[in-house]
């Protein structure tokens, strides 16, 4: 049976990642990996080429045409025709939908869990402004993956999962926090 944290993880997983593009000339199309260039003027190619196959697929905008939050408006359907995910979508919504089309995971929804096993003595570290966090601790990549348990680790203090033994460790990022209490 599954619990009500891994039925909405499941239900996540098939609903933002389960995209499929039907049109057959769009399966061919250059993807995120493909782009990944060192030579400024061979990715700019490899954008421009993205988008005219696009063009002629009949998507007149690409995730790499948004500039500002005004490009994140559909064109809205046509007349007589049943408006599709790219005529309708807005704001962020669109953003992930065009950046799905390019193979870009825009919300980086991957996996977090640590590929390696935090111990007392080296625990993962977790960046925080404040002394505590708290931590959902799923499990260690490929070895012993579990339900999310949540975890309150310090500064001063390394808080360690019962289900798998990892151990974190808040890391305190020195900076601006964003907030001052000094009113």
């Amino acid at each position: 049976m599954l619990s009500r944290v891994n039925l909405t993880r499941s239900f996540l997983r098939s609903t933002t990642r389960s995209f499929a593009v039907s049109t057959p000339k769009l399966q061919s199309i250059p993807r995120k990996t493909d782009m990944l260039v060192e030579n400024k003027k061979e990715r700019a190619d490899k954008i421009e080429e993205y988008k005219k196959v696009m063009a002629e697929a009949g998507y007149d905008q690409t995730i790499y045409d948004i500039k500002s939050t005004e490009d994140l408006f559909g064109p809205g359907p046509k007349d007589g025709e049943v408006p599709t995910e790219y005529d309708q979508a807005t704001g962020a919504a669109r953003l992930e939908f065009l950046g799905k089309m390019a193979g870009i995971d825009v919300f980086d929804l991957g996996s977090c869990t640590p590929n390696r096993i935090g111990t007392p003595e080296d625990p993962i570290p977790v960046l925080s402004y404040d002394d505590y966090r708290f931590v959902g601790c799923g499990g260690i990549e490929g070895k012993n993956v579990h339900e999310i348990i949540y975890l309150r680790p310090t500064t001063e203090k390394v808080s360690r999962c019962p289900e798998c033994g990892q151990c974190y460790k808040i890391s305190k990022v020195v900076g601006n926090s964003g907030h001052s209490h000094a009113h």
